[in-house]
């Protein structure tokens, strides 16, 4: 999977919100995930390569207090083994990483809620610490899980992340 730097800026051409912070409730297009945003979202999408195969990329997000959140999904085709996920996952993440020139600052288990089926094996919550497109500081948090046939990142990015901002938006995830 090739990702370049087009990520964080089209993750950035999403954000047109105000700064406060006005929790709502968003489904993004095309999926039964619920996620909370702290202001109004966007939504873009993007053709990528992944392997051999052109795929589009789904964004739903928005910015806030200096705070890029974002919900990409990726399709997977329809008989695509475990190993092809978990491989397009791994490549996603090193991808994301290096469009901010990341580093894993730590990982930590996380269960996303389902409201009438018990969720999944618990995903990964990965910190990083990067530079921006102005070579300043960014940390991230991120998830990367499998929903619907597609793979989901949800993502937060900013020179210096609150735990308010990202708590909310992670523990606002919720599967149907």
């Amino acid at each position: 999977m090739t990702y370049r730097p087009w990520l964080i800026a089209a993750a950035l051409s999403v954000a047109a919100c105000t700064p406060s912070l006005n929790w709502r409730e968003v489904r993004p297009e095309h999926t039964t995930l619920k996620t909370l945003l702290p202001c109004k979202p966007d939504h873009g999408s993007r053709q990528v390569k992944v392997g051999q195969q052109e795929m589009e990329v789904r964004m739903t997000g928005c910015q806030a207090q200096e705070h890029l959140l974002a919900v990409a999904r990726l399709p997977m085709p329809e008989k695509a083994t475990q190993e092809e996920t978990s491989l397009a996952i791994k490549q996603w993440q090193d991808a994301t990483l290096a469009n901010f020139k990341g580093k894993v600052t730590g990982t930590q288990a996380f269960v996303i809620k389902a409201k009438s089926t018990p969720s999944t094996a618990p995903v990964m919550k990965i910190s990083a610490s990067g530079q921006g497109p102005d070579g300043q500081l960014v940390q991230s948090q991120m998830l990367f899980f499998v929903h619907e046939n597609h793979i989901v990142q949800a993502v937060v990015y900013a020179p210096k992340l609150s735990t308010e901002v990202t708590e909310t938006f992670f523990a606002g995830l919720e599967l149907p």
